[in-house]
């Protein structure tokens, strides 16, 4: 086996079950408009940041980050078909560690958790009401005209993305690896980079349509209904800009419009920053629910959400930072990045702002908590296959229900069918009982070919002689007589 390939397996083994978890996050990017002035010396980050042109060589380090990156992905697309039921956190105790750090019982308390989990969900292609669930004993539902906005949103969505993956296309490599980088100044030598399969960049990208989905699901709600049921409040700006981006739907069916909404899209998350209050931190204790069970999610299942939104919060920073094409219909257009005469500045600036380890920003706040759920996953172990029904009378594994009535039987057929088969290697021939107690055997002996069958005392040399006498007159062998 290939070296590092081993290495990976050894450190995937051991790494395991430190899961992919974590707690109420705060998620994703708000940029402030206005620019800072630089806490470093600029000329000696430019030197350290673009010093050669040829790209780094990865170390075996570096490309083993990449796979567990990737392997995160994987993760996020098996809890996608995960069986819920039982897998939860165990029976909900809000004194586990992993609770009691994420605090979701207690930001949660009193909301309707299948409404809110439902405003998650994208929306379908039906031209009817969703409903999201029941409440005051009535149906609470979202308009059929706002999923059709919905769906429309999730269009400039992809364009959005795909704008910000070709900015990362375009990126030079060692900018890239000081946008992973979340130390002050120990360079990492890993690019960050567009995940290798597209289905993990479906899934990664999915998040973030939910969080769309959800928050203008909850914007669309009236007072005092919207703080009942979500508990959510919008600040002035947000709503004036979510309102902007609703209203510009009503008639987009120009490209002036799409470009509005694109551009509308990227900025909003700019306006989600405040770590307390902000909606980003909602909307990710609101994805720690699962979606059937209604049971918080433990750190294992929970840990590739934060690693997607980690992912998406990276990508969208650079496009804020250094976009390839200008944002010019914003209120405060975005310059793009060959405007720039100091690109590892102006990436600095942002980076250091919001991206390092420990800073009172949503970033920073999530890598830490991703630190943690790793740790939780680590004392707790991976989750088990197997899951037993409420009942203890069945269990699930691997998708198939299996009754322990069933299983008590397992071992009674098995025998029976073995005996069969003993019986039909045997020729139908009952050999002469024999304690096994009283077998002698000459442990000492070292002459060829002797065995404990040679042993007079054990008076079984001659018994082969049955049973080959026994092979010769059973006719229903059809064996030739020789």
């Amino acid at each position: 086996m290939d070296p590092l390939r081993l290495t990976w397996l050894q450190r995937r083994l051991a790494t395991a079950r430190l899961g992919r978890s974590l707690p109420l996050m705060y998620a994703v990017i708000r940029v402030a408009s206005e620019s800072m002035a630089l806490d470093t010396d600029a000329d000696a980050e430019a030197e350290c940041a673009l010093g050669a042109a040829e790209p780094l060589v990865l170390s075996e380090d570096a490309l083993l980050l990449i796979q567990e990156e990737e392997e995160d992905a994987r993760l996020l697309a098996a809890d996608e078909d995960y069986e819920v039921d039982g897998r939860s956190c165990v029976d909900d105790d809000e004194t586990t560690p992993w609770l009691k750090y994420t605090k979701w019982p207690v930001r949660l308390a009193n909301r309707p958790l299948d409404v809110l989990s439902a405003s998650t969900l994208q929306p379908t292609s039906s031209d009817d009401d969703y409903v999201l669930g029941d409440w005051a004993g009535t149906e609470f539902v979202s308009p059929a005209a706002d999923e059709a906005k919905l769906r429309l949103l999730l269009q400039a969505t992809d364009q959005m993305f795909a704008r910000a993956e070709e900015t990362l296309g375009q990126t030079h490599h060692w900018l890239c690896c000081w946008l992973r980088t979340y130390h002050l100044r120990h360079f990492q030598p890993v690019p960050f980079q567009p995940l290798q399969t597209d289905a993990g960049r479906t899934r990664y990208i999915a998040i973030w349509k939910r969080f769309i989905c959800y928050i203008f699901r909850v914007w669309a709600t009236g007072e005092p209904l919207r703080q009942e049921i979500y508990g959510v409040q919008f600040r002035e700006q947000e709503a004036a800009l979510m309102g902007f981006v609703w209203e510009a739907l009503l008639d987009s069916k120009g490209n002036r419009q799409e470009e509005l909404a694109v551009d509308d899209l990227l900025d909003l998350p700019q306006h989600n920053w405040d770590l307390a209050p902000a909606v980003l931190v909602h909307f990710v204790g609101v994805l720690g629910v699962h979606r059937r069970a209604l049971a918080y999610k433990s750190a294992y299942s929970y840990t590739p959400i934060l690693s997607a939104l980690i992912w998406v919060g990276r990508l969208l920073l650079l496009e804020y930072a250094l976009p390839l094409r200008a944002y010019s219909t914003l209120v405060q257009p975005w310059p793009a990045q060959d405007t720039y005469s100091d690109q590892v500045g102006r990436l600095e600036q942002v980076r250091t702002k919001y991206l390092l380890r420990g800073g009172f920003h949503p970033m920073g706040e999530m890598i830490e908590l991703r630190a943690y759920g790793k740790s939780i996953v680590k004392k707790e172990g991976a989750r088990a296959n197997l899951a037993w029904a409420a009942d203890g009378r069945s269990f699930s594994i691997a998708n198939q229900t299996v009754r322990v009535l069933d299983l008590t039987c397992i071992y009674a057929t098995s025998i029976k069918k073995v005996e069969e088969r003993v019986e039909q290697a045997m020729l139908g021939w009952q050999p002469p009982s024999l304690d096994l107690c009283l077998v002698r055997d000459d442990l000492t002996c070292r002459i060829a070919g002797w065995s404990f069958l040679r042993e007079e005392k054990n008076d079984v040399r001659l018994a082969y002689k049955a049973l080959s006498r026994r092979a010769w007159s059973v006719p229903a062998l059809g064996l030739p007589l020789i």
